[in-house]
């Protein structure tokens, strides 16, 4: 019998895991952002029209996607040691149900995603997102 540990089995690919890492359901407290812009529309009422509504959608996006890849990152930093907690340890990359191989690259990816999405709105919005 080997004495292996989970992170050194072979890893089933486990899409789910790789979705919960990103904590889609996280991504509610990015809508805050757009209670700054009525703040604005109060300020300069002329700034409201329909128009504003596709930019504040991507920069919504945006703003997800970003926060999605800081997630990663994290999970990814403090796997090793959220193996020692008595409840962490059942997260997907403490538990080993995620290749951090593949986790690396959905940082990376997620994180170009929403930093072009900021740029194509505006250069000023893309240094908010770095």
């Amino acid at each position: 019998m080997s004495s292996t540990t989970v992170a050194e089995r072979s890893v089933p690919l486990d899409p789910w895991a790789y979705v919960q890492i990103a904590r889609p359901d996280h991504w509610f407290k990015n809508s805050f952002m757009v209670l700054g812009v009525v703040l604005a529309v109060f300020y300069e009422p002329r700034v409201a029209s329909w128009a504003s509504v596709a930019p504040l959608v991507v920069a919504v996006i945006a703003t997800c996607l970003v926060a999605s890849s800081n997630y990663v990152l994290n999970e990814l930093l403090d796997g090793p040691n959220d193996r020692l907690h008595p409840e962490k340890r059942f997260r997907p990359v403490p538990s080993g149900r995620v290749r951090p191989a593949l986790a690396y690259a959905e940082w990376l990816l997620l994180a170009a995603a929403g930093f072009a999405l900021a740029l194509s709105l505006n250069v000023y919005f893309f240094f908010s997102a770095l």
